[in-house]
């Protein structure tokens, strides 16, 4: 087959899907984590028109794409989901583990709560500089 628009639009990729609190305006956000949960977001009042909204924005950035001559990743095959006890242990330098317990107290949080601060902001960088160079776009620049 023909790898154009159609063709990319016919690939089914995993989503996902949040209930947007009340407080927060309602409604629900999906996304497509594989092809950046930051840039192939969108929201609607319901669960169908978040689906309608995303499908729509995935047809605008696949046509942009195709036009740049940018590769669309196709759909990763996800693996059975695994287990995870959400622990495990990293062995540090003394002085990085010291540094690191000065600057959880000064931000008046557990050693345990500043490292999930410090993974959780470094993973979202991560995948926010990988979304912008999947447009190619450095950004460095």
């Amino acid at each position: 087959m023909k790898k154009n628009l159609k063709y990319y639009l016919s690939l089914v990729y995993p989503i996902e899907l949040v209930q947007i609190p009340d407080d927060e305006g309602g409604g629900f956000s999906v996304s497509i984590p594989q092809l950046g949960r930051h840039a192939f977001i969108a929201d609607g009042s319901t669960v169908e028109e978040a689906l309608a909204n995303l499908q729509s924005l995935k047809t605008d950035f696949f046509k942009r794409m195709l036009a740049e001559g940018i590769d669309i990743p196709e759909p990763i095959a996800e693996e059975e989901p695994e287990e995870f006890s959400g622990k495990f242990l990293v062995r540090l330098p003394k002085d990085l583990h010291k540094e690191l317990v000065y600057k959880a107290r000064r931000n008046g949080s557990s050693l345990n709560q500043y490292l999930q601060y410090v993974i959780t902001l470094g993973c979202a960088s991560s995948t926010i500089r990988e979304s912008l160079e999947s447009y190619g776009i450095n950004p460095k620049d």
